[in-house]
């Protein structure tokens, strides 16, 4: 009996075939080749740990990834309809976690979902994509469960007192 560690080996495509050999070293008798393929659960967080009510920039890590995973994408999900996707990027991982920066997780959730004033209920995975569009990713993340503050209705996020300098109106 042989166990497979996944975590101890790259992922992607292996082969495995047993051998029995006597004292001597002599081959006896050997099994058929049989091939797998191994992934790596990345582990995703936010580098605050919060995921409720969130605006502006957020920092997405995904951590757990092998020296053979050359890029992790992240993608935000509308958690209501899964097959409505937006990709935030990629990262190259650098000792073993990939790094993304999202300059502002409202206007990439409004960019996903348009015209909500409520906010919005998200889900964010990062994916380490397969060898060739056919082969499965090399590793995949846990699903993060967003909330997002709505945009403010002040697009330039001013006070009203600075609005006079931009308008020249008093705006109350």
């Amino acid at each position: 009996e042989f166990t497979i560690a996944p975590d101890a080996i790259n992922p992607g495509v292996h082969a495995l075939r047993a051998q029995l050999r006597d004292a001597g070293g002599n081959q006896l008798a050997t099994t058929s080749t049989v091939t797998f393929y191994t992934q790596r659960p990345l582990a995703l967080t936010t580098s605050a740990g919060g995921t409720v009510n969130l605006s502006g920039p957020l920092t997405l890590q995904a951590a757990n990834v092998s020296p053979n995973i050359g890029a992790v994408e992240f993608v935000l999900v509308d958690a209501n309809d899964p097959a409505k996707r937006l990709s935030l990027g990629t990262a190259a991982p650098q000792d073993g976690v990939a790094v993304l920066e999202v300059p502002n997780i409202q206007e990439a959730a409004n960019s996903l979902l348009p015209g909500q004033t409520e906010g919005w209920n998200l889900q964010v995975i990062a994916t380490a994509p397969g060898l060739s569009p056919d082969s499965p990713p090399l590793g995949e993340s846990n699903t993060l469960n967003l909330s997002v503050q709505p945009l403010p209705s002040n697009p330039l996020n001013l006070a009203p007192e600075q609005m006079t300098a931009v308008t020249g109106e008093q705006i109350d």
